[in-house]
C-alpha cells in the first residue's frame, strides 16, 4: 500500500534527483520534529504519572475512576543478566535453557562473515535492507 498520491507519484517520476532529495528531506525533517514533540509529551506524561502514583498510594488504592476514565497502577518486570559468565555456567549446569532468549550479535556476525569469506555462522541468517538516505553535506 503506497502513501503517495497519484499527483505526488507523477511529480517524483518526472523530477530530477535534486527534487527527490528535497521532498525526502522536508518529510524527514517534519518527522523528526514530530518525534521530538512526542518525546517531550511522553516525558511530561511520565512526570505527571509520578504525581498520579503518589495520589493512588496516599489513598491506599490501585485504581480510581474519574469522568469515565480509570487510572491504575501498573507494573512490569525486566530480567537483566548482571554476570554473563555466572549465568552461562548456571544454564550449562542446570540445563535450564528456557531461561535464555537467543539472538545473534549483528556486529559480531558481520565480523565473522568478513573473516570467513562470506560464510555465515551455522544457524544464523542475515537480512539486508536497502534504504535511501539524505544527510546535510
Amino acid at each position: 500500500m503506497s502513501l503517495l498520491t497519484e499527483k505526488m507519484r507523477q511529480k517524483l517520476t518526472a523530477a530530477d534527483i535534486g527534487t527527490v532529495i528535497e521532498v525526502y528531506r522536508q518529510i524527514r525533517d517534519k518527522r523528526d520534529q514530530l518525534k521530538r514533540a512526542m518525546e517531550l509529551q511522553s516525558n511530561l506524561m511520565w512526570e505527571i504519572g509520578v504525581f498520579g502514583l503518589d495520589k493512588l498510594a496516599a489513598s491506599n488504592v490501585d485504581s480510581v475512576r474519574h469522568n469515565g476514565y480509570t487510572a491504575y497502577k501498573g507494573e512490569r518486570q525486566t530480567a537483566v543478566v548482571k554476570d554473563p559468565e555466572e549465568f552461562r555456567q548456571f544454564l550449562a549446569d542446570s540445563q535450564r535453557w528456557e531461561l535464555l532468549e537467543t539472538r545473534a550479535s549483528k556486529d559480531q556476525v558481520m565480523a565473522y562473515l568478513e573473516e570467513s569469506g562470506g560464510v555465515l555462522p551455522p544457524g544464523v541468517g542475515l537480512n539486508r535492507i536497502l534504504s535511501f538516505n539524505v544527510r546535510k553535506a
